[in-house]
């Protein structure tokens, strides 16, 4: 991973503000954390966070989201809030640290 930024990109709060995007993608950037305020992106159907350091992701996403890349990061466990994310068609979590699969989305 040849990413250069160790913390968000935006100023905080700005990326709620980006009402119609449809993609984000934020791969190798060396991010340990994604805001809250993702989660009002309402009309986000794609989310590439790949090749980061990301453990953990807000305890909100965007019901719209269809794909959702989080391969190689460093979660150890399977995110929650995937659970309630019913359009989501494309999960990759290649190259994590998986332990245990938990609660998959129905």
């Amino acid at each position: 991973s040849s990413g250069i930024n160790a913390e968000w990109p935006l100023r905080p709060g700005a990326i709620g503000n980006l009402n119609s995007l449809t993609l984000l993608d934020l791969r190798d950037n060396c991010l340990e954390s994604i805001p809250d305020e993702i989660g009002n992106l309402e009309m986000l159907v794609r989310l590439e966070l790949s090749h980061n350091k990301l453990s953990t992701l807000p305890t909100t996403l965007t019901p719209t989201l269809q794909q959702l890349s989080l391969n190689d990061n460093v979660f150890v466990e399977y995110p929650t809030v995937l659970a309630s994310l019913p359009s989501l068609q494309i999960l990759d979590m290649r190259n994590n640290q998986l332990k245990e699969m938990g609660e998959l989305p129905a």
